[in-house]
């Protein structure tokens, strides 16, 4: 044989040597997968990656095509599975960002579809349960999404599911912080559950919370309290929530209400003047004066009606009768409630009230002009 011929032989076994490996660098399912991804028989893309996993489960590669296979299919959920087993195992950095991109491509996908079924809730309730369907399964795709945990929940509170709203925003709440708006969804399905000790104890979480002001929800735990009937405990909690926050005129307001409720005119009084201290036109708190001072002015003329009646002796049954020192509670009253006439127009309760102190006070024509408003 002569050198030449020699030479090119061994040239052409050499080359052939060089193609056994390339094709050694992938096995007969990777190269079988391939070749059914370009030709999109999916299918049969799949069994042979699925065969290729089954035999090297460390093949960060085969599970790359696997979560290109699946998005293809719209397999989501599987697909999100195989591209996150990839990249435990050691994906290139380009292909890390590509199925970083189609997860959540996917996840906006179900979210998409959750958001348009969940407003069609009001044509047919069954869209609701569809809705939290898609935003489950977007949860599953990406789990480290908080939106979907509050979708569902939303969902579920549309659905009357209230022990599942619960529960997706625990969900929601171990992945990003609770805000006035979460806090808000939790208390509507307790409130709706009449689990008041239940609201009470997710309410005192936040208490030191650094992301909700804890003024707004001490107000909350109060109003908690009153409805739960428990009056004592609301009165408490908005003195506390008062002590922390002593510029704030609607918890004033509300510890005035409450006195009020409980006939204790005097700090209702006290609570009242303090709010409209702080803010001027205040017209619930004025209006609320007005009305304190019209109850005592009430009590103080029942009062001295009785001991007229009960009284035998003369002359102190005539000083009982000229005792008109009540009267000084119609007068405190007025001024309050003529604050806040122009905004009461259609209010008949109001002009009921200052048609009655317009008559003790002997403001025949006013009186007249208050309770014609009633017509």
């Amino acid at each position: 044989m002569k050198l030449r011929t020699i030479l090119l032989s061994l040239s052409i076994m050499t080359i052939g040597y060089l193609f056994m490996g390339i094709e050694g660098c992938g096995s007969k399912e990777m190269t079988s997968a391939k070749m059914y991804v370009n030709q999109k028989q999916y299918d049969k893309a799949l069994a042979a990656i699925n065969a290729e996993i089954a035999k090297n489960p460390a093949n960060a590669e085969a599970y790359f095509i696997k979560g290109n296979v699946l998005f293809e299919t719209k397999q989501q959920i599987e697909m999100a599975e195989a591209y996150r087993a990839g990249m435990k195992i050691g994906f290139t950095a380009d292909q890390k960002i590509a199925a970083e991109s189609k997860i959540r491509n996917a996840w906006g996908n179900s979210i998409n579809d959750g958001i348009k079924a969940m407003n069609k809730g009001s044509e047919n309730p069954d869209n609701y349960r569809i809705a939290i369907d898609y935003f489950r399964k977007a949860a599953t795709v990406l789990p480290d999404s908080s939106l979907s945990y509050y979708n569902i929940a939303i969902s579920n509170y549309n659905s009357q599911n209230y022990n599942e709203v619960l529960s997706a925003l625990k969900e929601y709440h171990a992945k990003k912080p609770a805000t006035q708006e979460t806090i808000n969804l939790a208390l509507l399905a307790y409130n709706n559950l009449k689990d008041f000790d239940g609201a009470l104890a997710y309410l005192n979480g936040f208490k030191t919370s650094k992301t909700v002001n804890s003024n707004w929800v001490f107000e909350n735990i109060a109003q908690t309290y009153i409805s739960a009937g428990k009056a004592d405990q609301a009165l408490q909690a908005f003195i506390d929530a008062s002590n922390a926050s002593p510029q704030n005129e609607v918890l004033k307001y509300n510890i005035g209400v409450l006195y009020l409720n409980r006939e204790d005119y005097t700090n209702s009084i006290k609570y009242f003047e303090e709010a409209v201290a702080i803010k001027t036109d205040y017209r619930e708190a004025q209006y609320n004066l007005g009305v304190t001072y019209l109850r005592l002015g009430k009590n103080a003329a029942e009062a001295n009606e009785a001991a007229y009646t009960k009284e035998k002796d003369r002359k102190k049954k005539e000083a009982i009768g000229n005792d008109k020192t009540y009267l000084e509670y119609y007068k405190k009253a007025l001024p309050y409630l003529e604050a806040v006439k122009d905004s009461k127009t259609d209010d008949f309760t109001f002009w009921t009230v200052l048609g009655q102190v317009y008559t003790a006070l002997g403001q025949t024509e006013k009186a007249k002009e208050a309770f014609d408003k009633l017509k």
